[in-house]
């Protein structure tokens, strides 16, 4: 029941004080916490410990890492009964990424007011809308939350952001996102991303605008 990658490797550890448990190119993005490192200890030496429900997610990696079926069970259930707490948790450390976007995608209405989401990488957020867009039988985001949720992503990773803005359509609320993209984030958006939607509403408040100042033309005229 204990850890076999240590039992195997127990001679190349033998007279080693620190064992560096994040240590290869795979974990460059890991961060363990504190309670994991000490609960991930204590059970390799067979001792009690209290597990924090915010390092169970590390802890199952450590588990997965080193070769530990007992723990690895232990927390694989765990994170199954607590799944919706641990959701973002389980992307960052790549726990069955394709079901777990899908699944926020789906339910993107109960998540993108969570400022965890931000904390995801901007691929996986890209690929969250998409999942959401191309999916025709969930409920949708409404256009305002969508859009304040892309602005919050600019704010956030800046101008790699401006590649989210192909997925949306904003609808009714297009002239309105416009305008804050031009008054707001001038410097944070690259505007080669506008999509199709946009450029249409683009042409529209330039036809507006040509309209109306025939329009006034045509009142000076009878006026004079």
């Amino acid at each position: 029941n204990n850890c076999n990658y240590f039992y195997q490797n127990q001679k190349q550890y033998k007279d080693i004080d620190c064992i560096n448990l994040i240590n290869d190119q795979d974990d460059k993005d890991i961060t363990l916490t504190e309670n994991s490192i000490q609960a991930f200890i204590s059970n390799c030496q067979n001792e009690n410990c209290q597990i924090e429900l915010s390092s169970v997610i590390s802890l199952n990696y450590l588990a997965c890492k080193y070769d530990y079926p007992a723990l690895k069970k232990l927390t694989d259930d765990c994170i199954k009964e607590n799944s919706n707490e641990l959701i973002f948790q389980k992307l960052l450390f790549k726990l069955d990424e394709s079901n777990t976007e899908k699944f926020i995608s789906a339910h993107l209405s109960q998540y993108i007011n969570d400022e965890q989401i931000l904390q995801l990488p901007l691929p996986t957020i890209e690929r969250i809308i998409q999942y959401h867009k191309k999916d025709s039988t969930i409920e949708k985001v409404n256009s305002i939350e969508m859009m304040n949720f892309l602005f919050r992503c600019l704010d956030r990773y800046g101008e790699d952001a401006s590649i989210l803005f192909n997925d949306v359509d904003f609808g009714e609320q297009n002239i309105g996102f416009l305008n804050r993209l031009l008054n707001d984030y001038s410097d944070k958006f690259n505007f080669n991303m506008i999509n199709s939607t946009l450029v249409k509403t683009t042409t529209e408040l330039t036809n507006e605008l040509t309209s109306q100042r025939a329009k006034y033309s045509v009142m000076f005229t009878e006026m004079k």
